[in-house]
């Protein structure tokens, strides 16, 4: 966006547009030197377009499983998306055979990279950097690439999170909520399971909850993870408030419904 002539929003408007809350932004501000808005006469908070557009990064690099306290390095150093996951090596075999569209080869590198590597060093060495690769818009036919990708990940650890809840005695359900991040929510499914979670994952939630609370509610020893990018209607959360104990949020979510929860 350009700042040849800026406007000015308050901070209740800004969090409006974002879903941010106000408390969240003054946090981004102060705790992380994220954003930096101006000041009204009255000495109040203004922020551009420009602040706007940085927001909507830092949410998309929180989407991504970026940790808060690593994203101003990837805003101020663009460049280095794939040097800050430090990929391994498989990556670019694995993109490769994307681009080829060659699935059993892309499916065989997924599980070898998944079996040979740690998972927080799959997760982030690997995981994240095929996501940011596979969103540039450099990347030619990159819908029809991401959606394999989406769906041999989706094939490999379904299928290993299934497997697994048959031995696993802790529960754990897994709400998505809204139409994206499909890949990080099965990943986080995997990360609980390999904790020794009965994972049990609802895809796509976008209507009441109240059923499900009530399951909840009758087994206080559940743990509930939602995993979401938009703000969530207000019965959702009036629901979600009911559990026992308070769920886990990642995604944008946990940005924006922090002070719910708190």
């Amino acid at each position: 966006m350009s700042n040849d002539a800026p406007s000015n929003y308050p901070i209740r408007t800004v969090s409006e547009l974002t879903g941010v809350t106000p408390v969240t932004l003054r946090a981004w501000q102060r705790r992380y030197g994220l954003i930096n808005p101006q000041r009204s006469e009255t000495g109040h908070r203004v922020y551009s377009d420009d602040d706007i557009a940085t927001i909507k990064t830092i949410l998309s690099w929180l989407d991504k499983g970026v940790a808060i306290r690593s994203v101003k390095a990837l805003i101020n150093s663009p460049t280095t998306e794939t040097e800050f996951s430090q990929q391994l090596p498989e990556v670019e075999y694995l993109l490769e055979a994307l681009a080829k569209l060659n699935a059993d080869k892309a499916a065989t590198l997924l599980a070898t990279a998944l079996k040979q590597n740690p998972f927080a060093a799959f997760k982030k060495r690997f995981f994240v950097a095929i996501e940011l690769r596979l969103k540039s818009a450099e990347r030619p036919h990159r819908g029809l690439q991401y959606a394999l990708w989406r769906t041999l990940i989706t094939e490999l650890l379904s299928g290993i999170v299934s497997q697994q809840r048959q031995q696993n005695l802790k529960e754990c359900w897994l709400l998505r909520c809204g139409q994206r991040l499909h890949t990080l929510s099965w990943l986080t499914a995997l990360e609980f399971s390999n904790k020794g979670y009965s994972v049990k994952v609802i895809d796509g939630i976008q209507e009441s909850l109240r059923p499900f609370a009530d399951l909840i509610n009758a087994n206080q020893h559940t743990k509930v993870v939602i995993i979401g990018d938009e703000k969530l209607k207000p019965m959702i959360i009036k629901e979600l408030l009911r559990l026992p104990n308070k769920p886990i949020l990642l995604g944008s979510i946990a940005t924006i419904h922090r002070s719910d929860f708190e």
